[in-house]
């Protein structure tokens, strides 16, 4: 190296040392180079600047001379510890001493690479800390470091399958894989989907898109139903009294379960009432109602309806306070969950 060097330079020209400092302060983009001259004289050293095929060079004969010639040049005010470091940083234009530090400690300072601090500052601007990531990050295209710890930890081995998948909002691989196995791609639906308590996609699509309405439409006709039960049982049409509170139970059930377990019920061959029931309380870990006495009532509802049974006030009374309790118990629970 110090051939070539040397052959690329077209003249030597001795300046003297003041005219020296001021020729570096005026090309600060140009290292200046320092040697003993001679071993055998430690205190004897030379100055060199090379510009445009040109050496210029001083002497400088007393260890007192090379101090002074040093404080002109004004490093130390600046924060540096060498000239050598001062001399660097003015060749990529840092005036500031710990800029230079983290420049010289990144691995990124490289004399002979014009571009090495511009590359630096790319790394600063990525949140890098470590050049090796700062390199890796580069050869796939990562301008961050958050984006690059987004991948790394991603369980991604593939670049463009992260890329893929986050797009669609995911940034794991197993949470990506088990989404589209469940027939989603888009991470805010899944999470939706998760969250929901569906088992499958298409009771999700249910409970999404139908589920509202459904129960919506079941509290109406409940509200109705009670309201028209009330006025039946006053009016002493007690027949009527039983066919409307008993309509009223059976919407309240269903709603109860479509919230409870979010699925169609078309789906679910139309399921009676008792088995809604004791779906229900085998969820909730409590009986509700009791069976039995529940179908006690189901059949004087059916024979009123099909036979024209017919109902005094006593038998009413005595339907009206289990018909009450059952609607307590049940609404209680209905109150207590959302979808």
């Amino acid at each position: 190296m110090t051939d070539s060097l040397h052959s690329d330079i077209k003249q030597k020209i001795e300046v003297p040392n003041h005219e020296f400092v001021k020729f570096i302060n005026q090309n600060k983009n140009h290292i200046v180079f320092s040697c003993k001259k001679e071993r055998s004289r430690p205190n004897y050293y030379n100055f060199y600047i090379v510009k445009e095929g040109y050496c210029f060079y001083t002497d400088s004969y007393l260890i007192h001379d090379y101090e002074e010639f040093i404080k002109a040049m004004n490093y130390m005010e600046k924060g540096f510890g060498s000239f050598k470091n001062y001399a660097e940083a003015l060749i990529f234009g840092i005036n500031d001493r710990e800029e230079y530090e983290l420049f010289e400690r990144s691995g990124f300072l490289n004399i002979t690479n014009p571009n090495s601090y511009q590359e630096f500052k790319d790394f600063q601007k990525g949140g890098f800390l470590n050049k090796s990531e700062y390199l890796e990050a580069q050869k796939l295209k990562i301008s961050t470091k958050k984006e690059y710890d987004e991948f790394v930890n991603s369980g991604f081995n593939n670049i463009n399958e992260f890329n893929n998948a986050k797009t669609h909002g995911f940034l794991n691989k197993k949470a990506y894989q088990e989404a589209r196995s469940a027939g989603f791609d888009d991470y805010n639906e899944y999470q939706d989907f998760l969250q929901s308590g569906c088992k499958t996609k298409e009771d999700f699509e249910f409970f999404k898109n139908k589920l509202p309405d459904l129960i919506k439409n079941s509290e109406n006709t409940l509200k109705q139903s009670l309201k028209d039960a009330d006025n039946a049982f006053n009016s002493n049409s007690f027949e009527e009294f039983i066919r409307l509170y008993f309509l009223a139970f059976e919407k309240l059930t269903e709603s109860l379960y479509l919230k409870i377990f979010k699925k169609d019920l078309q789906s679910e061959n139309n399921k009676i009432m008792d088995d809604m029931i004791e779906e229900i309380s085998d969820k909730i870990g409590k009986r509700i109602v009791d069976i039995n006495e529940l179908k006690y009532w189901r059949r004087i509802r059916n024979k009123v309806i099909h036979e024209n049974l017919k109902i005094d006030k006593n038998k009413a009374e005595k339907g009206k306070e289990f018909f009450d309790e059952f609607y307590k118990k049940l609404y209680d629970e209905y109150s207590n969950y959302s979808f």
